[in-house]
């Protein structure tokens, strides 16, 4: 401890000399605007110490130490030093190869949270499903800046299931927030109300079997299958109106012509054309819009980001041309964004065309 008085304590964390200044206030005014033991802090110069340390967070320090990079309930970076919470099955066992090596000049090391990772995490105690310190693992990495920290964490990533191979179908080791008691819980913004016990027969079931994948594992490109599923039927009123013509004029060199002219057009004119016929887009269009994932409010630069995305996802390389999506473990990326569009537009057609 370096400093202790009224206004704040500043800690340091001697191994890797990471430095904490925690002021009162900030912690004091956050419990106010929640309304809760607002009678303990009337009079500031009398602060009760012990529930002001109960109630604080990593989100407190951020705005006073901005040089620790602080990931919202999973991790930290300073001086070369960062350590991330760690979900593996594995690692509920003792895996003594896996405790440490080394990238390079890196050093990885696996065990139990540190104390600062304690500190600055404390707030995990008061959650119900928590036990104790001794249930989780840290990724801890040090002598590694900023700069290069991501490319360690997915190595390192890669080399425990690898050399560690996992039990469990499914699992893979992952550098992800703290699973509060209500995380596993899906809240749905909004229940349909309008289920029939009577149910017609739907006109297609292969976008539902894509949908029922793409629900189980979250892959956008299976949501993605189930909207391109659509693009010549979306045209079935254009080729009935061919074909009446074909009825009355005989002409099967321009019926042949038409139709090869829907089947050949380009992915991404038949994905604006679907867009532009589905009923409620203009709502899509917008969420996208507000979440910056477009530059203007319309279809058609809609479109254009959605094809996008789905590009650089499927060609899986760097290219000049295209814009590779990679995910990120120590930045928020739009990919979830997207997924949650994706899922949305799916939902859309199927109710629309089947």
């Amino acid at each position: 401890m370096l400093e202790l008085n009224s206004k704040l304590m500043v800690l340091r964390y001697v191994e890797h000399k990471v430095e904490l200044k925690i002021f009162w206030s900030d912690i004091t005014n956050e419990i106010l605007k929640l309304g809760i033991h607002s009678d303990k802090f009337i009079d500031k110069n009398n602060y009760d110490y012990h529930l002001i340390l109960q109630h604080m967070d990593a989100t407190n320090f951020k705005a006073r130490n901005t040089d620790i990079l602080i990931i919202d309930d999973c991790g930290f970076s300073c001086n070369g030093y960062s350590e991330f919470l760690l979900t593996y099955m594995k690692f509920w066992s003792d895996i003594p190869k896996m405790e440490h090596f080394t990238i390079g000049n890196v050093e990885v090391a696996i065990t139990e949270p540190s104390s600062l990772f304690k500190m600055l995490f404390n707030h995990f105690t008061y959650d119900n499903l928590f036990n104790s310190w001794d249930q989780f693992c840290t990724l801890k990495v040090v002598s590694c800046e900023k700069d290069d920290l991501e490319k360690i964490l997915q190595h390192a990533l890669y080399i425990i299931a690898k050399y560690d191979q996992p039990e469990i179908a499914g699992d893979y080791p992952q550098i992800i927030p703290y699973q509060y008691e209500d995380d596993n819980w899906i809240w749905n913004e909004e229940e349909p109300d309008d289920f029939q016990t009577k149910l017609d027969r739907i006109k297609y079931h292969e976008p539902l079997a894509f949908y029922n994948k793409a629900r189980k594992t979250e892959d956008p490109l299976y949501y993605y299958k189930v909207v391109e599923y659509f693009f010549i039927i979306n045209k079935q009123s254009e080729i009935f109106q061919l074909i009446q013509k074909y009825n009355k004029d005989d002409n099967m060199d321009f019926l042949i012509e038409s139709l090869t002219k829907i089947y050949t057009k380009k992915e991404n004119i038949l994905l604006e054309n679907l867009l532009s016929n589905i009923h409620g887009i203009q709502e899509i269009v917008r969420y996208a819009f507000t979440r910056n994932l477009t530059v203007v409010e319309d279809v058609s630069d809609f479109s254009k980001s959605l094809y996008a995305y789905r590009n650089s996802i499927v060609h899986g390389k760097k290219d000049t041309k295209l814009e590779l999506t990679v995910p990120q473990i120590l930045k928020e990326n739009n990919g979830e964004e997207w997924i949650h569009i994706l899922r949305n537009l799916a939902e859309k057609v199927i109710q629309q065309f089947c």
